[in-house]
Protein backbone atom coordinates (compact mmCIF):
# COMPACT_ATOMS: atom_id res chain seq x y z
CA UNK A 1 0.00 0.00 0.00
CA UNK A 2 3.00 2.50 0.49
CA UNK A 3 4.28 1.90 -2.57
CA UNK A 4 1.17 3.03 -4.03
CA UNK A 5 0.57 5.97 -1.86
CA UNK A 6 4.43 7.05 -3.16
CA UNK A 7 3.16 6.95 -6.60
CA UNK A 8 0.17 8.56 -6.31
CA UNK A 9 2.08 11.26 -4.17
CA UNK A 10 4.51 11.70 -6.88
CA UNK A 11 1.89 11.99 -9.88
CA UNK A 12 -0.04 14.86 -7.94
CA UNK A 13 3.50 15.97 -7.29
CA UNK A 14 3.96 16.14 -11.21
CA UNK A 15 0.40 17.66 -11.71
CA UNK A 16 1.27 20.64 -9.08
CA UNK A 17 4.49 20.92 -11.47
CA UNK A 18 2.79 20.84 -14.33
CA UNK A 19 0.27 23.77 -13.30
CA UNK A 20 3.00 25.99 -11.80
CA UNK A 21 4.89 26.23 -15.24
CA UNK A 22 1.97 26.06 -17.32
CA UNK A 23 0.64 29.31 -15.66
CA UNK A 24 4.14 30.75 -15.56
CA UNK A 25 4.07 30.03 -19.79
CA UNK A 26 0.98 31.38 -20.37
CA UNK A 27 1.86 34.64 -17.87
CA UNK A 28 5.15 35.22 -20.09
CA UNK A 29 3.21 34.62 -23.11
CA UNK A 30 0.77 37.03 -22.47
CA UNK A 31 3.69 39.83 -21.48
CA UNK A 32 5.11 38.41 -24.71
CA UNK A 33 2.05 39.41 -27.28
CA UNK A 34 1.62 42.95 -25.25
CA UNK A 35 5.44 43.79 -25.86
CA UNK A 36 4.96 42.89 -29.74
CA UNK A 37 2.19 45.17 -29.57
CA UNK A 38 4.60 47.81 -28.09
CA UNK A 39 6.99 47.28 -30.67
CA UNK A 40 4.59 47.78 -33.79
CA UNK A 41 3.32 50.96 -32.09
CA UNK A 42 6.49 52.34 -31.55
CA UNK A 43 7.81 51.03 -34.90
CA UNK A 44 4.36 52.69 -36.83
CA UNK A 45 4.37 56.00 -34.78
CA UNK A 46 8.39 56.72 -34.71
CA UNK A 47 8.40 58.42 -31.86
CA UNK A 48 11.38 56.62 -30.25
CA UNK A 49 13.41 60.23 -30.99
CA UNK A 50 10.98 62.14 -29.03
CA UNK A 51 10.98 59.84 -26.41
CA UNK A 52 14.20 58.09 -25.03
CA UNK A 53 16.88 56.70 -26.33
CA UNK A 54 19.99 54.53 -24.37
CA UNK A 55 23.08 56.11 -24.95
CA UNK A 56 26.05 53.62 -26.06
CA UNK A 57 29.28 54.98 -25.49
CA UNK A 58 33.08 54.44 -24.40
CA UNK A 59 34.17 55.31 -20.80
CA UNK A 60 36.97 57.46 -20.70
CA UNK A 61 37.95 59.72 -17.03
CA UNK A 62 38.25 63.20 -18.59
CA UNK A 63 34.73 62.99 -20.11
CA UNK A 64 35.94 62.95 -23.88
CA UNK A 65 34.29 59.74 -24.37
CA UNK A 66 33.26 58.51 -27.71
CA UNK A 67 29.65 58.15 -29.04
CA UNK A 68 28.34 55.18 -30.85
CA UNK A 69 25.32 56.48 -30.84
CA UNK A 70 21.74 55.30 -29.44
CA UNK A 71 19.94 52.55 -28.60
CA UNK A 72 16.03 53.45 -28.90
CA UNK A 73 13.18 52.29 -26.70
CA UNK A 74 11.93 50.06 -29.72
CA UNK A 75 14.87 48.07 -29.62
CA UNK A 76 14.83 47.26 -25.76
CA UNK A 77 10.93 46.55 -26.48
CA UNK A 78 12.51 43.90 -28.68
CA UNK A 79 14.93 42.67 -26.02
CA UNK A 80 11.96 42.11 -23.34
CA UNK A 81 9.76 40.64 -25.86
CA UNK A 82 12.92 38.23 -27.02
CA UNK A 83 13.43 37.10 -23.62
CA UNK A 84 9.69 36.53 -22.62
CA UNK A 85 9.11 34.50 -25.75
CA UNK A 86 11.80 32.75 -24.60
CA UNK A 87 10.67 31.84 -20.77
CA UNK A 88 7.28 30.90 -22.29
CA UNK A 89 8.28 28.42 -24.75
CA UNK A 90 10.98 26.64 -21.76
CA UNK A 91 7.82 26.99 -19.52
CA UNK A 92 5.62 25.16 -21.66
CA UNK A 93 7.00 22.97 -24.08
CA UNK A 94 10.65 22.51 -22.43
CA UNK A 95 9.23 21.57 -18.74
CA UNK A 96 4.91 21.05 -18.69
CA UNK A 97 5.30 19.00 -21.68
CA UNK A 98 8.65 17.30 -20.74
CA UNK A 99 8.84 13.54 -20.41
CA UNK A 100 9.79 11.66 -17.51
CA UNK A 101 13.08 12.36 -17.66
CA UNK A 102 12.89 16.39 -16.77
CA UNK A 103 10.90 14.99 -13.52
CA UNK A 104 13.77 12.82 -12.37
CA UNK A 105 16.60 14.89 -13.58
CA UNK A 106 14.67 18.10 -11.34
CA UNK A 107 13.85 15.14 -8.51
CA UNK A 108 17.40 14.59 -8.71
CA UNK A 109 18.37 18.31 -7.77
CA UNK A 110 19.60 18.91 -11.42
CA UNK A 111 18.15 20.99 -14.16
CA UNK A 112 19.95 22.09 -17.11
CA UNK A 113 17.47 23.19 -19.00
CA UNK A 114 16.65 25.98 -16.65
CA UNK A 115 20.65 27.63 -16.90
CA UNK A 116 20.42 27.47 -20.81
CA UNK A 117 16.93 29.26 -20.22
CA UNK A 118 18.99 31.85 -17.57
CA UNK A 119 22.40 32.33 -19.91
CA UNK A 120 20.05 34.15 -22.60
CA UNK A 121 17.04 35.72 -20.28
CA UNK A 122 19.10 36.90 -17.45
CA UNK A 123 21.70 38.12 -19.99
CA UNK A 124 18.94 40.29 -21.73
CA UNK A 125 17.57 41.24 -18.53
CA UNK A 126 21.14 42.55 -17.16
CA UNK A 127 21.25 44.42 -20.80
CA UNK A 128 17.71 45.91 -20.08
CA UNK A 129 18.82 46.76 -16.32
CA UNK A 130 22.65 48.14 -17.14
CA UNK A 131 20.94 50.49 -19.91
CA UNK A 132 18.22 51.87 -17.68
CA UNK A 133 20.49 53.06 -15.09
CA UNK A 134 22.84 54.68 -16.70
CA UNK A 135 25.40 52.02 -17.91
CA UNK A 136 26.40 53.45 -21.04
CA UNK A 137 30.07 52.47 -21.52
CA UNK A 138 30.38 50.34 -24.68
CA UNK A 139 33.42 48.27 -22.45
CA UNK A 140 31.27 47.76 -19.23
CA UNK A 141 28.19 46.23 -20.83
CA UNK A 142 30.22 43.48 -22.58
CA UNK A 143 31.72 43.04 -19.48
CA UNK A 144 28.22 42.71 -17.69
CA UNK A 145 27.08 40.32 -20.64
CA UNK A 146 30.17 38.38 -20.16
CA UNK A 147 29.96 37.89 -16.32
CA UNK A 148 26.16 37.32 -16.24
CA UNK A 149 26.54 34.20 -18.71
CA UNK A 150 29.61 32.46 -17.25
CA UNK A 151 27.54 32.84 -13.37
CA UNK A 152 24.97 31.07 -15.26
CA UNK A 153 27.55 28.55 -16.28
CA UNK A 154 28.88 28.61 -12.85
CA UNK A 155 25.67 27.57 -11.27
CA UNK A 156 25.09 25.05 -13.62
CA UNK A 157 28.77 22.78 -12.86
CA UNK A 158 27.96 23.45 -9.35
CA UNK A 159 24.17 22.02 -9.80
CA UNK A 160 25.89 18.89 -11.77
CA UNK A 161 29.07 18.39 -9.67
CA UNK A 162 27.16 18.73 -6.09
CA UNK A 163 26.90 15.09 -5.60
CA UNK A 164 29.77 13.87 -7.57
CA UNK A 165 32.42 16.10 -7.33
CA UNK A 166 31.83 18.64 -4.20
CA UNK A 167 34.65 20.96 -4.17
CA UNK A 168 34.60 21.75 -7.51
CA UNK A 169 30.75 22.46 -6.70
CA UNK A 170 31.50 24.74 -3.80
CA UNK A 171 34.20 26.22 -6.28
CA UNK A 172 31.89 26.98 -8.78
CA UNK A 173 29.19 28.39 -6.14
CA UNK A 174 32.29 31.04 -4.89
CA UNK A 175 32.99 32.41 -8.50
CA UNK A 176 28.83 32.55 -8.94
CA UNK A 177 28.58 34.56 -6.29
CA UNK A 178 31.42 37.05 -7.26
CA UNK A 179 30.39 37.29 -10.99
CA UNK A 180 26.91 37.98 -9.49
CA UNK A 181 27.75 40.63 -6.77
CA UNK A 182 30.47 42.20 -9.10
CA UNK A 183 27.74 42.64 -11.99
CA UNK A 184 25.52 44.06 -9.62
CA UNK A 185 28.07 46.18 -8.06
CA UNK A 186 28.96 47.70 -11.15
CA UNK A 187 25.02 48.56 -12.02
CA UNK A 188 24.83 50.17 -8.38
CA UNK A 189 27.34 51.81 -8.32
CA UNK A 190 26.86 53.44 -11.49
CA UNK A 191 23.42 54.12 -10.77
CA UNK A 192 24.31 55.68 -7.62
CA UNK A 193 26.99 58.01 -9.00
CA UNK A 194 23.63 59.67 -10.73
CA UNK A 195 21.32 59.25 -7.76
CA UNK A 196 22.46 62.50 -6.34
CA UNK A 197 21.21 64.30 -9.38
CA UNK A 198 18.04 63.40 -8.65
CA UNK A 199 17.85 66.35 -5.76
CA UNK A 200 18.47 68.93 -8.50
CA UNK A 201 15.67 67.42 -10.35
CA UNK A 202 18.44 66.01 -13.09
CA UNK A 203 18.47 62.64 -12.03
CA UNK A 204 16.87 59.20 -13.22
CA UNK A 205 13.31 58.82 -13.12
CA UNK A 206 10.96 57.27 -10.27
CA UNK A 207 10.68 53.66 -12.23
CA UNK A 208 14.27 53.61 -12.83
CA UNK A 209 14.61 53.23 -9.31
CA UNK A 210 12.13 50.73 -8.93
CA UNK A 211 13.73 48.73 -11.72
CA UNK A 212 17.15 48.72 -10.25
CA UNK A 213 16.12 48.46 -6.46
CA UNK A 214 13.48 45.42 -7.49
CA UNK A 215 16.14 43.76 -9.63
CA UNK A 216 19.12 43.81 -7.24
CA UNK A 217 16.89 42.32 -4.36
CA UNK A 218 15.52 40.10 -7.11
CA UNK A 219 18.31 38.90 -8.39
CA UNK A 220 19.60 38.43 -4.89
CA UNK A 221 17.45 36.25 -4.11
CA UNK A 222 18.07 33.61 -7.00
CA UNK A 223 21.55 33.13 -5.86
CA UNK A 224 20.70 32.74 -2.18
CA UNK A 225 18.12 30.34 -3.51
CA UNK A 226 20.93 28.47 -5.30
CA UNK A 227 23.22 28.31 -2.31
CA UNK A 228 20.02 26.70 0.18
CA UNK A 229 20.08 24.01 -2.89
CA UNK A 230 24.16 23.64 -2.83
CA UNK A 231 24.12 23.01 0.67
CA UNK A 232 21.51 20.27 0.89
CA UNK A 233 23.35 18.71 -1.63
CA UNK A 234 26.37 18.99 -0.07
CA UNK A 235 25.25 17.90 3.28
CA UNK A 236 22.96 15.35 2.37
CA UNK A 237 24.66 11.80 2.43
CA UNK A 238 22.19 9.65 1.99
CA UNK A 239 19.50 9.65 -0.61
CA UNK A 240 18.25 12.68 -2.69
CA UNK A 241 15.19 14.44 -0.77
CA UNK A 242 12.84 14.44 -3.68
CA UNK A 243 9.96 17.02 -1.89
CA UNK A 244 12.98 19.88 -1.28
CA UNK A 245 14.61 19.37 -4.59
CA UNK A 246 10.78 19.97 -6.49
CA UNK A 247 10.12 22.76 -3.64
CA UNK A 248 13.39 24.71 -4.57
CA UNK A 249 12.36 23.80 -8.37
CA UNK A 250 8.94 25.25 -7.71
CA UNK A 251 10.75 28.47 -5.98
CA UNK A 252 13.30 28.91 -9.02
CA UNK A 253 10.33 29.10 -11.30
CA UNK A 254 8.19 31.49 -8.92
CA UNK A 255 11.32 33.64 -8.71
CA UNK A 256 11.56 33.92 -12.31
CA UNK A 257 8.33 35.07 -12.90
CA UNK A 258 8.17 37.79 -10.18
CA UNK A 259 11.07 39.16 -12.03
CA UNK A 260 10.49 39.47 -14.98
CA UNK A 261 6.67 41.04 -14.51
CA UNK A 262 8.59 43.31 -12.47
CA UNK A 263 10.95 44.40 -15.13
CA UNK A 264 8.48 44.52 -18.03
CA UNK A 265 5.69 46.50 -15.61
CA UNK A 266 8.43 48.84 -14.12
CA UNK A 267 10.02 49.45 -17.50
CA UNK A 268 6.22 49.92 -19.80
CA UNK A 269 4.66 52.03 -16.86
CA UNK A 270 7.55 54.11 -16.69
CA UNK A 271 8.10 54.67 -20.53
CA UNK A 272 4.24 54.82 -20.86
CA UNK A 273 4.32 58.06 -17.94
CA UNK A 274 7.01 59.82 -19.86
CA UNK A 275 5.29 59.68 -23.30
CA UNK A 276 2.23 60.99 -21.93
CA UNK A 277 3.98 63.67 -20.27
CA UNK A 278 5.71 64.52 -23.40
Amino acid sequence: MSGVYNNDVKVEHVKKFKRLNYIAGIIQFILCIFLCFWFCIEIVSDVNNDVLQFNIGEYTGNGKGRSFGNIPVSCIVALLAIFTCITSCVHIFGYARAGSSYQDSVDNGKNWKRWVEYSITATIMMIVIALSSGTCALDTMVLVVVATFCCMVCGWISEETAKSHTKVSKISTLIGWLLLLSVIGVVMRRFTSIVKNALKGEGPPWWVFGIVISMFLLYSSFGFIHLFHMNKQWNDTVETNIHYNRKIEGAYTITSMIAKITLVVFLASGLFAREASV
